[in-house]
């Protein structure tokens, strides 16, 4: 376990155009030997959005998961394939999306909050744990 992160620009420009770029800082990253994750934790009275007269995830959470993981992935080879988990309470419905893309997993997850902290705790271990579906499934 890693706990936040901070994530370095992978761009090319000068020193004062860098220095007012916006910090990017992971809520929690975690590494196992094989695996790299990244999760951003999000708080909204309701769960999701509505765009266009759709319900759909918020967003600006997904642009800010997917710009981790572009830039995280100049750290090195092993973090080419990490994932990116947005992690938010229930609210009215549980959550179990994911998608691939550029290379990485994107997954939104929910935990009820109103449950007795050992199951809060059990469920947080199980979406830790929890590899998305393979690649193939998705071809």
């Amino acid at each position: 376990m890693k706990g936040a992160e901070i994530i370095a620009w992978d761009v090319k420009a000068d020193d004062t155009t860098r220095s007012m770029l916006p910090e990017m800082k992971t809520d929690i990253s975690i590494r196992w030997p094989d695996r790299y994750l990244v999760i951003d934790t999000k708080f909204y009275k309701e769960t999701m959005q509505t765009f266009h007269g759709k319900r759909t995830v918020h967003s600006d959470n997904l642009f800010q998961i997917f710009a981790y993981l572009q830039h995280i992935d100049s750290k090195g080879p092993e973090y080419q394939h990490c994932e990116g988990m947005l992690l938010y309470p229930t609210v009215s419905h549980e959550l179990n999306l994911e998608y691939f893309d550029h290379g990485h997993w994107v997954m939104a997850r929910t935990v009820d909050l109103s449950q007795p902290w050992r199951a809060i705790h059990e469920r947080l271990l199980t979406i830790v744990k929890t590899l998305p579906e393979t690649t193939a499934s998705y071809s």
